[in-house]
């Protein structure tokens, strides 16, 4: 083959395939509610405190359950203590699929629940071991752990971590203390605090632990006083190392919430200082104020970067979640006048004033944009999700204005469960819905999660009745009862596009290139993004990026009535280095090459083979006539090898399989 001017069609390098959940476009409404509870008065009361949705649409709430006359949308079960936890399952349309119940006798506290891209679910917790404690589910297959009254040092781990299938069987449990820990050390020196798991079932369990041997004898804590640690387990619940954050706590515990970064290996802890709680200290300074964001390193635990508000007594992060580029969104409250990372979180209004707020920040902490309400809404935002091109927060008001969308207050109405939906790039205010409830009423919402069908469910306690659709939830009991509610659309199989592209450099000296989408078809809408800001809308644009020899990230995002995907690739348009390209004449075969290149060159050529992002991996000089480049050793991939003799340059890509 010879070339006559520069061309570098093959270069690039495939980076990444961006899963979405899907933004539908159908109109949305609420579709169902479901509710659930017994008549036992239970501490904490029975309230969906985590939701999540599997990659199949099935959706798994977690809440705190008590003894008697206890059911799940009329489902009854059999209670274990006084005071248990219970993860329910519901389909999309919300058909009841299976209950699991975890608990001793009281006292016990789960964290929250988190799935992979198996549908697995996984729990982390804390039981309280004073007497047997249970892992109960539908088939009555039970996980039993014994107690023993008569000796402190047996049988009284508290902590504990557990995955559970998609059909709800239990894969497995693992409680990382020592057979022997003593009784103070397990039920008040540690503390399961949080949990966050990954796409491929890699999960991160914040715990508070005394000095001790843990897991097997695979991790020694040697630091006095309660310290902070990441434990992290694999999908098959292999314990694979413990993080010591810079994070210690004199007392009591804060309220916090766990996000990992795994592009950058970050934690990220946000949370509060309920009243009376002892603060606690980052990085060795008292934390004294309420509300905090700090950012740590995963390779060794040391503190990064941390924020924290301004007011002395005001002030919360309820709730936190991260994207896959590394973005925190958080919600809570703040006071009138307080700031976050020196950004105004809520309005100069006077001295007091309690404003819901929804914010983005980067990874390295800096506020993207924050969005808060405009009047005195007294309670917090509480939960917050991710859905496509979209971030949601659940509360509870009773008079509320998100921009120009507001509920109006009522004297003596009591409170009413809310989802407040905002455009993800910008944080713009997109939509503001409630559910009906009798007048007087307090109805409270702690959670929310999103499916891939673009639904929210949204989940919380329930004081007297719900009014969801056409269902109607009423409590009954001397309590509580808990519920979770749909807002979206009937749509429970539906299949969004999947896009894809191919691309051609043209002419590698101005950067053109031609871009071939290859991805599902039929769709309705279709977008380019040329990483500068510039867009296109044709299937197969040509687009002139320029000299520069800069890589760009190219990505395309079709829509159709499911929702929309984006996929994206890292693209090098021009030919790094070369410039005032001539001719010479270069042969070089077989091409894709399995071993080793047969090139032929009309004269001496000093050359250089760099891979697809541009890194150099061989270079020497071909001689006039024939020569042999061994590449067997390097990897499969595409590759382009510069030549220049003289003023004369050539470039020719090649496939290495």
């Amino acid at each position: 083959m010879i070339l006559s001017k520069p061309y570098s069609s093959l270069v690039y390098l495939w980076l990444t395939l961006f899963f979405l959940p899907v933004t539908t476009v159908w109109a949305q409404s609420w579709q169902w509610g479901i509710s659930g509870g017994s008549f036992s008065k239970v501490n904490p009361k029975e309230m969906v405190t985590s939701a999540v949705a599997d990659t199949s649409g099935n959706v798994y709430l977690l809440s705190s359950a008590g003894s008697h006359n206890l059911q799940v949308d009329g489902h009854p079960l059999q209670g274990v203590g006084r005071e248990d936890y219970l993860i329910g399952s519901f389909n999309c349309k919300g058909d009841y699929r299976w209950s699991v119940l975890i608990g001793g006798r009281n006292g016990d506290r789960l964290d929250r629940l988190q799935t992979d891209a198996e549908g697995n679910i996984y729990v982390s917790g804390y039981l309280t071991r004073s007497d047997s404690a249970y892992f109960k589910n539908d088939t009555g297959n039970d996980t039993v752990l014994p107690f023993s009254r008569f000796d402190q040092n047996t049988h009284k781990q508290t902590l504990f971590l557990a995955k559970y299938s998609a059909s709800g069987a239990l894969q497995w449990l693992r409680m990382p203390h020592s057979d022997t820990v003593n009784f103070i050390d397990a039920n008040v020196n540690s503390a399961s605090v949080d949990l966050t798991t990954d796409a491929e079932g890699n999960s991160y369990w914040l715990c508070v632990l005394p000095p001790g041997v843990y897991a097997n004898g695979a991790f020694t804590n040697t630091a006095q006083g309660k310290n902070v640690f990441v434990l992290r387990y694999d999908t098959s619940g292999n314990f694979m190392g413990a993080t010591p954050l810079d994070f210690n706590l004199p007392g009591s515990y804060p309220f916090l919430k766990l996000a990992y970064d795994a592009g950058s290996d970050r934690f990220f802890i946000g949370g509060y200082l309920p009243g009376g709680v002892s603060p606690p200290s980052i990085n060795g300074v008292t934390v004294d104020k309420p509300a905090f964001l700090a950012c740590f390193s995963g390779s060794d635990g040391s503190l990064l970067w941390k924020h924290l508000n301004n007011h002395d007594v005001v002030g919360s992060i309820r709730d936190m979640v991260m994207d896959q580029e590394g973005s925190i969104f958080i919600t809570g409250k703040f006071n009138s006048r307080d700031s976050l990372a020196g950004v105004p979180f809520a309005p100069d209004v006077g001295e007091f004033g309690m404003f819901p707020y929804v914010a983005k920040l980067n990874k390295d902490g800096v506020v993207q944009w924050v969005r808060h309400t405009e009047n005195d809404a007294g309670y917090p935002a509480m939960g917050i999700t991710l859905n496509g091109n979209e971030v949601a927060i659940t509360g509870y008001e009773n008079g509320i204005q998100w921009d120009t969308l507001q509920f109006t207050p009522v004297n003596n109405r009591g409170t009413d469960a809310y989802l407040a939906r905002f455009e993800r790039s910008n944080g713009k205010v997109l939509g503001l819905h409630k559910l009906s409830s009798i007048f007087g009423g307090y109805e409270y919402t702690s959670a929310i999660t999103a499916d891939r069908y673009g639904n929210y469910y949204m989940g919380g306690a329930l004081d007297s009745r719900l009014y969801v659709n056409e269902d109607t939830l009423i409590n009954n009991a001397q309590d509580w009862d808990f519920f979770l509610a749909k807002f979206g659309t009937n749509v429970c199989q539906c299949e969004a596009p999947v896009p894809n592209y191919d691309y051609e450099v043209m002419d590698a000296t101005t950067g053109t290139v031609s871009f071939t989408y290859n991805g599902s078809v039929p769709y309705d809408s279709l977008k380019w993004d040329f990483g500068n800001g510039d867009t296109a809308f044709s299937a197969n644009p040509v687009y002139a990026f320029g000299s520069s020899g800069n890589t760009v990230t190219v990505c395309v995002t079709v829509s159709n009535s499911c929702g929309s995907e984006k996929y994206c690739q890292e693209i090098v348009p021009t030919v790094i280095g070369m410039t005032d390209y001539e001719r010479i004449s270069l042969r070089l075969y077989p091409n894709p090459v399995t071993s080793d290149l047969q090139v032929w060159s009309e004269e001496k050529v000093v050359y250089s083979i760099y891979d697809g992002v541009g890194k150099e991996v061989a270079h020497g000089i071909l001689k006039k006539g024939e020569n042999l480049l061994e590449v067997h050793t390097l990897p499969a991939g595409y590759y382009y090898l510069n030549g220049h003799a003289s003023e004369q340059r050539i470039s020719i890509s090649f496939i290495k399989l």
